[in-house]
């Protein structure tokens, strides 16, 4: 008889250490940092156009400081050409394979934040983002306006609904801001978000692993119970009261951006757009109502759950693009040859 399968491990298959596993990210981050802080976002070679964008809205604000995680070694290569910081991510993305997640999408999604919690634990401010959240206006003076006790900032979401149910709002795992006053302890709470996800029965059918990571963790978290309504537009503050931090005041601080500045679901761009900062939209309706929405409308289609990836893989770029390009977001049609002019 054949051996038998190993068990799919239900944990990181490696930890945020910035010395030995993300050593290579910790040195692109020490020469293209500016004033400790990186902006972090992944992709692979399907998706190459989708974070060229992303990288020439954050060129275009002046941000050098962008670096690319390439989940593949094709997209490393084709950032290395275009002279875009780039870290080949992609063994550590291969590692994943003998986890429990088994969706490429799922192990980006859960390896990315690991990636951030090493540069966190290095000293690096880590601004991690969705190769669809391109900023569209300047987002550090608000950042920098804070109040300097807040380590970890996310966008509101509406989704899972038992962290609504207790916070008001979800995580969007899309659009974390950490910082690094704190970074291990940071880095430490990163790791627990994804030992959470993988524990989650709606992984099976369900791609936004880290976000019910995110938002079960800080959820489950006494000091996190907040009135914080999705599109709430105020800065919701709260504290992430677990493992005995209260006895040694060591508790992080985390809070959710406002909705007006910030926003995930709406209508349409044009909705939103006087005060957003940045465009990171999808249309928000029931599950048993998708695909609902109009990229024409600037608003990605929401699709609901990926049961069928052919489909996803068929139609989910070009609705990005489509509803980027009518938000006047697309700017890879500008300059498709595009390098850093860096």
């Amino acid at each position: 008889a054949p051996p038998p399968f190993p068990p799919r491990l239900r944990r990181s298959p490696h930890a945020t250490d910035a010395a030995t596993t993300y050593a290579g990210l910790v040195a692109v981050a020490k020469r293209v940092s500016i004033n400790g802080l990186v902006l972090l976002s992944a992709a692979d070679f399907d998706y190459r156009l989708l974070i060229l964008n992303w990288i020439m809205h954050a060129h275009a604000l002046g941000h050098s400081n962008a670096v690319v995680l390439a989940m593949d070694a094709e997209l490393a290569a084709e950032m290395q050409a275009r002279r875009i910081p780039v870290f080949d991510d992609s063994a550590n993305r291969d590692a994943w394979n003998a986890t429990c997640l088994q969706r490429h999408i799922q192990a980006v999604r859960m390896e990315r934040h690991l990636a951030a919690g090493a540069l966190v634990s290095a000293g690096y401010d880590v601004l991690l983002a969705d190769a669809t959240a391109v900023l569209v206006k300047p987002v550090l003076p608000f950042l920098r306006s804070q109040p300097g006790n807040i380590d970890l900032f996310f966008q509101r979401d509406d989704w899972p609904i038992d962290a609504v149910r207790r916070m008001g709002c979800a995580v969007n795992a899309g659009f974390v801001y950490m910082r690094a006053a704190r970074g291990e302890q940071v880095a430490a709470l990163v790791r627990d978000m994804v030992s959470r996800g993988l524990i989650e029965f709606y992984l099976r059918w369900n791609n936004i692993v880290d976000q019910y990571g995110w938002s079960l963790t800080l959820s489950e978290s006494a000091g996190m119970q907040l009135d914080a309504p999705e599109k709430g537009n105020n800065t919701a503050i709260g504290l992430v009261t677990r493992k005995g931090c209260q006895k040694d005041n060591s508790c992080l601080t985390a809070a959710f951006l406002p909705f007006d500045l910030f926003p995930r679901h709406a209508p349409s761009w044009a909705s939103v757009g006087a005060t957003a900062l940045v465009h990171h939209l999808t249309f928000q309706c029931p599950e048993d109502q998708a695909p609902c929405g109009r990229p024409e409308d600037g608003v990605r289609v929401f699709r609901g759950n990926r049961q069928r990836l052919d489909r996803y893989d068929e139609t989910d770029f070009d609705d990005q693009v489509a509803a980027l390009r009518a938000a006047g977001a697309w700017m890879v049609d500008r300059d498709p040859a595009y390098k850093a002019p860096f």
